[in-house]
């Protein structure tokens, strides 16, 4: 009986807590506050029957209009009013924030204060500016370690240059006629980059410059290159040590890095078949990706070429593209590695 009383009351706080119904209820209280007032009218010699008999008498005297339709009426009043009033008030916050508060802050405190808007435009630029900082900081950062690594192991390129053997041409090492891309980095931090194209005594930039190219000397595998930039009369040594894209990195002039990498823009994969007997798969597609890559030696394996397409049967691959507009072709079979000639 007293769980059925709990939930009973817990239901008439709930009902009482809609806006509709509280409304409806302060409504008629007000309306009808002649019942109220019997109700809580104090005097002793007023009988509970007899206030029974007096709110009878007033409810039997009203009829269902000032009952019932009034007190709805003046709920649907109460609701709509405060709905009006919030929404105004509402406004007034906005045109506030918005208009009036930067106005009276730039009044009294000159114009240390924007607007919310081009605050949140400044806030947004910020925001694009930072993340880009904060990239370049990383390649900076990243800079500053291999230039560290680089002065550790200067002595050691500079006197394999010693002994390095002196070539007619920068041909010799750079690939003729191939597009190279030149990127520095500055002690101070600062970055440029350059494209070019070897020609038999020095480079051709982009925008028509030669730069001569002198001293020419290498080691007999390949792997320390140092030649002297003529420039404007002055020469500027370069020692580079080529790594396993046959690309080079080193220092210019002692204390800038500097980086030649093939334009890998030049290479089109024009079709590559992995091939088993009968059955062959075309993976074109796994090939660009590995040049895409700067991957230009890889060793030819099923996993490598996304499956066996002919299991215990002698696989090839077979790689036709093309360099500067020439054509190539490369065969080479499951196991060993590919060295796609650039």
């Amino acid at each position: 009986m007293l769980d059925k009383l709990k939930d009973f009351i817990d239901t008439l706080k709930e009902r009482i807590r809609s806006p509709f119904i509280g409304s409806f209820i302060i409504s008629w209280c007000v309306i009808h506050w002649k019942v109220i007032v019997l109700l809580l009218y104090n005097e002793d010699t007023l009988k509970i029957q007899q206030r029974i008999d007096s709110i009878s008498t007033y409810l039997s005297d009203q009829d269902f209009y000032t009952l019932i339709i009034k007190p709805v009426w003046v709920t649907l009043l109460v609701i709509a009013s405060y709905n009006i009033l919030n929404a105004i008030g509402l406004f007034l916050k906005l045109l506030y924030d918005n208009w009036a508060s930067p106005y009276i802050q730039k009044l009294l405190y000159n114009s240390n204060i924007i607007e919310k808007s081009k605050y949140e435009k400044l806030n947004r630029e910020y925001n694009i500016l930072k993340a880009k900082y904060d990239k370049e900081s990383v390649d900076f950062i990243e800079n500053v370690n291999e230039l560290r690594d680089l002065s550790m192991n200067f002595d050691n390129f500079r006197n394999a240059a010693f002994e390095a053997e002196q070539q007619n041409s920068v041909n010799a090492v750079f690939q003729n006629s191939m597009t190279w891309e030149n990127t520095f980095t500055f002690k101070n931090g600062d970055t440029g980059r350059e494209n070019f194209i070897v020609e038999h005594d020095g480079f051709k930039l982009n925008d028509g410059r030669k730069i001569e190219i002198a001293n020419i000397k290498a080691t007999k595998d390949g792997k320390i290159l140092v030649f002297d930039k003529i420039i404007e009369g002055k020469a500027i040594q370069n020692v580079l040590v080529r790594d396993r894209f046959a690309n080079y990195i080193g220092f210019e002039n002692g204390d800038t890095v500097i980086r030649y990498r093939k334009n890998l823009k030049n290479i089109v994969i024009n079709s590559a078949i992995y091939k088993g007997g009968e059955n062959s798969v075309d993976v074109t597609m796994i090939i660009r990706e590995l040049v895409s890559n700067g991957k230009l030696e890889f060793t030819v394996t099923n996993e490598l070429m996304g499956g066996d397409p002919s299991i215990d049967i002698p696989k090839s691959l077979t790689v036709d593209y093309t360099l500067q507009g020439q054509p190539k072709h490369i065969s080479v079979a499951e196991g060993l590695k590919v060295k796609m000639d650039i």
